[in-house]
């Protein structure tokens, strides 16, 4: 599913806190983005694209770029990208069900 529960929530809350100070560190003539990744353990189930798999990673991901926008990280810093086909294993949930928020600094804007 989607939905998040209170432990997903909490590292949201600490992801969000993490980039802020972070983002608050990026010296001034430098750019930045945040790239929120999403995952999909198989592109094709069966012959087919895995439409559901695909879904859920897309909304997993539409759920904390809307987080993160909805906590004061600008929407033009944030940038998304979706994989399907490999994905990392998380130990608790299982494969295909990790989101990775990366913070892609400092390069020079132009």
């Amino acid at each position: 599913g989607t939905e998040v529960d209170a432990e997903v929530a909490r590292q949201l809350e600490g992801a969000v806190l993490g980039l802020a100070e972070a983002v608050r560190k990026v010296p001034a003539d430098r750019d930045w983005l945040i790239l929120i990744e999403s995952f999909a353990a198989s592109a094709v189930n069966g012959g087919a694209v895995d439409v559901e798999a695909w879904e859920k990673a897309l909304l997993r991901m539409a759920v904390v770029a809307d987080t993160l926008a909805r906590q004061g990280l600008p929407g033009e810093r944030l940038a998304t990208r979706f994989q399907a086909g490999m994905a990392p294993v998380d130990p608790r949930r299982g494969e295909g069900r990790v989101v990775e928020i990366k913070l892609l600094c400092c390069f020079r804007p132009g």
